[in-house]
């Protein structure tokens, strides 16, 4: 008797992990202004790029370091946004344990609306673990807010959003049929250029001087360190650095150079690092502003 040979293949899906990222149904989310969220607002479930911390004075730079997941509308009529995402590999910048995050935005030719949020506990897992649970991310259990706020308790609201611009959408509303519109021009002669006006939120036709700049000394065991206070606007989508030099000629900046000592909306106070004295007896400190 000859017995036939049987093959068999066994045939297994492949595994992925799947979030479920949303906010509670009818709840108050408002903008800057106080008006309800409307469907032009979209949120983002994502991650950003290498070891980028996102912060609010870095705001101008998420975008180039930020990768999204997955986008979903905000219903207006039900008060929430609501996605699944299947996370099917752990390609950068998905690794795992790596920071989930969620960023909802509304951007128009003059300004943008913006939330970006996470909670400590939301980390990317394994995309092939084996029987996976569903993973819920609610915007109510957010505990970092990087812009924005969240009421946790939903009064007098969940989500608010904070208002930025860039320099074209303000340029738009500000500087609106002004052949002198570029980030260098100063249409107004007074010394100031457009890009200072935008970061310092002063009026680009109309001439006056730059906001005081402030030096002053800070000591600190036994030596001093020349800082300077700055009243540029941490909602404008700029990059701002503070440069040190002791010629005025040649000028650098950076965290090996300077310190941040106070980070506030409308003021930011930036420290050198090098102590003046008989090695360095002169040390000169400028604001510097640039876009992305």
């Amino acid at each position: 008797m000859i017995r036939p040979l049987v093959a068999s293949l066994l045939l297994t899906a492949a595994s992925a992990e799947t979030v479920s990222w949303f906010s509670d149904p009818h709840g108050a989310n408002v903008d800057s202004t106080g008006a309800p969220l409307n469907a032009a607002f979209q949120f983002q479930i994502g991650a950003f790029t290498g070891s980028f911390a996102p912060t609010a004075s870095n705001a101008a730079q998420w975008a180039a370091n930020w990768t999204a997941a997955e986008t979903t509308s905000y219903n207006a009529s039900n008060g929430l946004y609501d996605g699944q995402f299947t996370l099917e590999n752990n390609a950068a910048p998905f690794t795992v344990n790596g920071k989930g995050w969620i960023w909802g935005f509304r951007n128009t030719s003059t300004g943008s609306e913006w939330i970006l949020f996470r909670h400590t506990l939301w980390k990317w897992p394994a995309a092939n673990p084996f029987n996976p649970p569903l993973i819920q991310w609610n915007a109510r259990d957010a505990n970092e807010v990087v812009l924005g706020a969240i009421h946790t308790g939903g009064s007098p609201f969940l989500m608010q959003t904070a208002a930025v611009s860039s320099y074209a959408q303000w340029s738009a509303g500000e500087l609106a049929g002004e052949t002198l519109d570029g980030p260098d021009d100063d249409p107004d002669h007074d010394g100031v250029t457009n890009l200072l006006e935008f970061s310092f939120g002063t009026p680009p036709l109309i001439a006056g001087p730059p906001p005081a700049m402030t030096n002053s000394w800070f000591e600190s065991g036994g030596q001093r360190y020349l800082q300077l206070a700055m009243p540029r606007r941490r909602d404008r989508l700029a990059l701002y650095a503070v440069e040190v030099s002791e010629n005025l000629s040649f000028w650098q900046s950076g965290a090996t150079l300077t310190a941040v000592m106070s980070d506030q909306p409308n003021q930011w106070i930036v420290r050198d690092l090098t102590p003046q004295g008989q090695e360095h007896p002169r040390r000169f400190l400028r604001f510097k502003a640039t876009l992305p």
